[in-house]
Order: structure tokens, then C-alpha cells, then sequence
């Protein structure tokens, strides 16, 4: 015998109704608050109206501060600006734009304002180039100088050449240049330097170098003021010269002037080896600071120099030093 099956169906339409009944509270509950949310809405349209409202203007606004850069970069680009048309808000479609013809009238290119050139119908980049001439004190004073603004188009230059006023900018004729010849030397200056230039020795002239000055130092040729001094003040310094050679221990010295010169007597002024104080002792151009030292410890310790063999012992001195010394040294 077969088993009845259960009614599913029933059991499911019993839990649904059980689901979707409400009870008289719960359907007082819903009334009130379908009362309330009822006068809310058309608040609420009129909010969203607003809010579009608010984003078309915002897209107007961005569109029209865009359209400068727009406008600049087509000018660019050989194209001709057009000026937006009303936005509208309808899908993807874009703005229409409307061509602006430019204007031919008399003007003065170093006085008129940006606006001006606009109206004229240059591009925006030369009117900036314009004005910057302007502002670091160019002026226009012929309409080659206008055509030559950088970025101005021939047919620019042509179409505004005839509409430049540049009356009072003119400049005056330029005077024509006299050719001047130099005025002759005066007969004083000229003999001056014939003069000067027979002062100078003859050829195979020897002077004495312990006795000559900076004049008679000066007519020897090669020398000059310069070479004439620093002769003059290392003979100061050496108490005299010994022999011509010395000459070659000054800077940029020629050894050819050696043969010019020759020394009658022995230097004239000694140096006391005994009694020389340091500072005496080292303004000699033979004598360096442990030469001095040397010296003194020597006088401390074993007394009065006799001969210049005595320094032989010490380190500082060796044959050739005691050789220049030797005419400059006094016991």
C-alpha cells in the first residue's frame, strides 16, 4: 500500500502568509510613516534640481576660462579661434564655435594696449612679444621694425604696414662723417724722441756696475726703469757687487748685459760677522735663518769667528757659500 505524500506546496504558502501579515500596530506604524516621507519629496527634487543646476554652471565656467588657452593654442597651430556657444548639456555633443573677423584701422604700435592688437587680429603670442619689446624700451620707429617683432606673419605685416603711426618717432638725419687725419706729433715731442732714442749707448759701451745710476743704467740697451731698479736695489742690499756675473741672480735678467758692464773696486760695505745682530745678519741676500742661528750659537759658545773656515764644521755652509760670502764678511 503506498504512503500519501505531504503537501509541500500548502506548507510553503502557510510560511509565506505568516511572512506578509502585519499586525495592527505594525500596520499603524507604517502609515505614519508614509505621512511623513510624503511632504519630503518634492524637497528632495528640488535639492536635485539645484545640484544640476549648480554643476552647469560650474562646466559654463570651466569651459569659458578654458577657451583663452584653447583660442591661443589653435592660433598656434595656423587655425582660427572661434568663441564658444552656450553650453548645453546634451550628451557628447560639443560646443559650436563662431569665427572673429580681424579689424584694419590706424593704430600706434608703441602705444596701443593688448586689446587693441587684438582687434587687429594678431595672434596672442606676438602681441605678448610686442609688449615685451615695449617694456624693455624698444621702439618702433619704421614698419620693418614692426614686421620684425618675433612671430609676426608677412601677411600681418603687410595688411597693418600702411595703418602705423610712426610720425613722432622719426629720427633726425644722421650727419655725414668728415674724414679726419691725425695732427702731426708737436716738433717738441718729436725731437723728444730723437733724443731718447740716441741716449742710448753705442755698441761695446762697458760702465762700471758699483757706481752707475738709474739713468746711466737705463741708456745701456735692454734695460729699462724696471731692470734699471732692481740692479740698483739688490746692489743696496749686497753692499756692492763683486763680479758682473751676479746679474744672473736677478729674475729675468739677460746674460748678454753682463758684457756691458765690469767692477773697478771691491764692494764698499762689509757685514761684521762678530757684532751683526740677527736682523742685520739676515737682510744679506747670502745668509739664510739657520746660517744666522748658526752663526750666533758659534759666538756663544766659542766665541769670535777668526776665518770663514771655522763654519766648515757646521752642516749649513759649504765651499760655495763661504765664496760669495767672503767679500761681504768683515772681522
Amino acid at each position: 500500500m503506498q504512503k500519501p505524500q505531504p503537501d509541500y506546496p500548502h506548507e510553503e504558502r502557510s510560511r509565506l502568509k505568516d511572512l506578509l501579515y502585519f499586525g495592527r500596530s505594525q500596520r499603524l506604524a507604517i502609515l505614519v510613516l508614509l505621512c511623513l516621507l510624503l511632504p519630503a519629496v518634492p524637497l528632495l527634487r528640488r535639492c536635485t534640481e539645484q545640484r544640476e543646476t549648480t554643476a552647469e554652471s560650474e562646466a559654463a565656467a570651466l569651459v569659458d576660462s578654458l577657451y583663452g588657452s584653447r583660442g591661443f593654442l589653435l592660433e598656434a597651430a595656423g587655425e582660427s579661434p572661434r568663441a564658444p556657444s552656450s553650453p548645453v548639456r546634451s550628451g557628447r555633443t560639443r560646443p559650436q564655435w563662431a569665427a572673429n573677423a580681424p579689424e584694419t584701422f590706424a593704430f600706434d604700435p608703441n602705444r596701443a594696449d593688448s586689446l587693441t592688437l587684438r582687434r587687429l587680429g594678431l595672434p596672442p603670442y606676438v602681441v605678448r612679444n610686442l609688449l615685451r619689446y615695449r617694456a624693455a624700451g624698444g621702439v618702433i620707429r619704421t614698419p620693418e621694425k614692426f614686421a620684425a617683432i618675433y612671430g609676426m606673419k608677412a601677411e600681418d605685416a603687410r595688411r597693418l604696414g600702411p595703418c602705423l603711426l610712426l610720425d613722432d618717432y622719426a629720427l633726425p638725419p644722421r650727419k655725414p662723417r668728415t674724414p679726419t687725419t691725425p695732427a702731426p706729433p708737436p716738433a717738441a715731442e718729436t725731437a723728444h724722441r730723437f733724443t731718447h732714442a740716441a741716449a742710448k749707448y753705442p755698441a761695446g759701451t762697458r760702465i762700471d756696475l758699483n757706481q752707475a745710476d738709474t739713468a746711466q743704467l737705463k741708456r745701456i740697451r735692454g734695460i729699462g726703469s724696471w731692470r734699471a731698479r732692481r740692479i740698483v736695489d739688490y746692489r743696496e742690499r749686497l753692499g756692492g757687487y763683486s763680479s758682473p756675473a751676479q746679474l744672473a741672480e736677478l729674475p729675468n735678467m739677460p746674460d748678454s748685459l753682463q758684457r756691458s758692464f765690469y767692477v773697478a773696486a771691491p764692494p764698499r760695505k762689509t757685514l761684521p760677522l762678530n757684532s751683526a745682530t740677527l736682523e742685520e745678519l739676515l737682510r744679506h741676500p747670502y745668509l739664510n735663518y739657520r746660517q744666522c742661528r748658526t752663526i750666533l750659537e758659534h759666538r756663544r759658545k766659542r766665541g769670535p769667528i777668526r776665518s770663514l773656515r771655522q763654519l766648515l764644521i757646521y752642516e749649513e755652509f759649504t765651499e760655495d757659500d763661504l765664496r760669495r760670502l767672503q767679500p761681504y764678511l768683515s772681522f
